[in-house]
């Protein structure tokens, strides 16, 4: 079960509860054939004031959890890559994207968990947005780290699977690399 309650008297929650959103987020990815969790009930709560959504767990494990285990390997790197392109292909850019809420499933699939902050758009995102998307992923140091050894594996599947202009993907190329070269890059930083 997840919980979610109205935290300002103004909110977009009051119109769109956030458990329908939750909801209609995981039957978009559904049906754009991004692994993602179980939906069993969507719940209103009157009397505690919340609302809340009832779900299975995706299988698998996080990449945060398998960077804890051992090295990225080059080859989930490679998938990864491809995994972002084609969400942002398919119009979608997750706020909330981070090594905590990608599965990887018994199936070698990769799939979103938490996925309250999305928004979907009709087209591929802008590469203003790809950029923005992924900025978002480099929130923790320890997704950094972990991306660090393999990240030329990464970003070059994730520009061979986007249709991205000569421009747009030096830019992206270069900011990806700021975060590697920049301070953001301490090996002894937690979450």
């Amino acid at each position: 079960m997840k919980f979610f309650r109205i935290k300002r008297l103004l909110s977009s929650a009051r119109i769109i509860p956030r458990a329908k959103r939750f909801q209609r987020n995981v039957e978009r990815l559904q049906s754009r054939g991004i692994p993602t969790i179980g939906l069993k009930a969507v719940y209103k709560i009157p009397s505690i004031a919340r609302t809340a959504v009832h779900y299975h767990y995706l299988a698998g494990m996080t990449l945060r959890e398998l960077c804890e285990k051992d090295a990225f390997p080059p080859l989930l790197a490679q998938r990864l890559g491809t995994f972002l392109a084609s969400l942002h292909q398919k119009g979608i850019y997750f706020r909330s994207i981070h090594f905590g809420n990608m599965v990887l499933t018994p199936d070698n699939s990769i799939g979103l968990i938490d996925v309250l902050d999305m928004r979907f758009r009709r087209g591929p995102l802008s590469g203003r947005l790809r950029r923005r998307n992924l900025r978002h992923l480099f929130r923790y140091i320890v997704d950094i780290d972990c991306l660090a050894p393999v990240r030329c594996s990464f970003m070059d599947a994730y520009c061979a699977f986007s249709p991205l202009q000569p421009g747009c993907e030096k830019a992206l190329r270069r900011r990806f690399e700021e975060y590697f070269d920049s301070g953001h890059h301490r090996s002894s930083a937690k979450v």
